[in-house]
């Protein structure tokens, strides 16, 4: 009797939890449904996220790459302005050397024709002699190249 009482008790007790079992397995499908729908949802939600974020980064990286090179071209155009000025300058200063170097040439000439004409009136020697002598003078004072080479106190053409 005992058994009897005990294996009715547990049989009511296996039905009640088959009973609950099949209670529960609606609501355990429709919260697995739920929760799936839910991480489907999210899915692309976190895709979106993340590719949004990898997107700043690469537009953030970008921006600093553009930004070094905005201040590498200005740097270049600090420098050519600058290399523009010295060549300028260094234009300006070669014109003044070329212009000097007319006017030494010509005052040249005017010393060398009044050493000329002093030696001729003074000493007894003969024009030729006084014109080689003179130019012997300045080509070894001066390390002048004789007439028949070219002068190199007429200055050539500058070109730019």
């Amino acid at each position: 009797m005992f058994r009897k009482i005990y294996d009715s008790v547990h049989a009511h007790e296996i039905a009640r939890v088959g009973q609950d079992v099949e209670k529960l397995e609606p609501s355990v499908l429709l919260l697995d449904r739920a929760n799936s729908l839910l991480n489907q949802s999210q899915q692309p939600y976190r895709y979106l996220i993340e590719s949004v974020r990898q997107r700043d980064s690469k537009i953030d990286s970008l921006t600093k790459y553009i930004a070094q090179l905005e201040k590498d071209v200005s740097n270049l155009n600090k420098e050519k302005s600058a290399l523009l000025q010295m060549k300028n300058q260094m234009a300006l200063d070669l014109e003044k050397l070329l212009n000097h170097r007319e006017e030494l040439a010509a005052m040249k000439q005017v010393l060398i024709n009044m050493r000329s004409k002093h030696s001729t009136n003074n000493l007894l020697l003969t024009k030729a002699e006084s014109r080689n002598t003179t130019e012997n003078q300045t080509l070894k004072t001066l390390n002048v190249p004789g007439e028949h080479e070219d002068n190199i106190f007429i200055p050539k053409p500058t070109l730019f």
